[in-house]
């Protein structure tokens, strides 16, 4: 699929600048992309927003980009500075949705404003808070095991046959496609919680607690895009 990227360059630089460049996937819901990224060490964020608001159709405002755990925030910053490497992972999220209007958006916000979580302001309190939400992914592992078992089901009986994919025991395609999109927004989510936690340069039991809880769902989320790849590669 073609699309405006501002990362191109002429053929007549390419050659000369080809070992500053790097290319990195970005996964947004179902699709991937592969973007080329010429000298990461001065190519900012924003050029990078910018090209996948062109790609998705989303106002660029309106894109939020995780890599490593972590929401990459500071426009200006050289992508090099992120720690980005040739072939590294990032997570698109982001919705164009408009925001509710009139009577219903006023209910609606009420709603939000009630459903949203408070946060303690003290260390031990996030140190208890940030615990919960890593023991919440944690408490997870079982459906987590479940979906790794039912994709090698799959990729099992798909290599068997056309009789043995029949079977009643092997899941569909299609179920493993919404078991995967509903794991991965869970933790999605996860992630951008804990970023959204503002914690205090001295409190460092907290800001360790959330690295941990961090590390945790990253390793979830990279074990389920592992293994839903493979189920993926093999219907294609």
């Amino acid at each position: 699929m073609s699309f405006w990227n501002p990362f191109r360059r002429s053929d007549h630089h390419k050659e000369a600048e080809q070992a500053d460049e790097i290319k990195v996937v970005v996964k947004w819901n179902k699709d991937r992309f592969n973007i080329p990224v010429p000298k990461p060490s001065e190519t900012p964020l924003s050029t990078l927003v910018a090209t996948l608001s062109a790609q998705t159709g989303l106002s660029a405002d309106k894109i939020k980009l995780i890599y490593n755990g972590g929401v990459m925030k500071n426009m200006s910053l050289p992508l090099a500075g992120y720690g980005l490497k040739d072939g590294s992972m990032i997570v698109l999220v982001g919705s164009n949705d408009p925001p509710a209007s009139g009577v219903m958006g006023a209910v609606r916000e009420q709603q939000v404003k009630k459903k949203k979580e408070e946060i303690p302001t003290t260390e031990d309190g996030l140190v208890e808070f940030l615990a919960g939400k890593r023991k919440f992914v944690e408490e997870m592992k079982p459906e987590l095991d479940t979906f790794e078992k039912d994709c090698q089901t799959y990729l099992s009986a798909s290599q068997a046959g056309a009789e043995a994919q029949s079977s009643a025991s092997v899941p569909t395609w299609q179920k493993l496609q919404q078991a995967h999109a509903r794991i991965t927004e869970i933790l999605l989510q996860h992630l951008l919680k804990l970023d959204g936690i503002e914690i205090q340069s001295s409190m460092s039991r907290a800001r360790a607690e959330r690295k941990e809880a961090v590390r945790v769902v990253q390793r979830e989320m990279d074990s389920a895009d592992a293994v839903w790849a493979k189920v993926r590669d093999q219907k294609s």
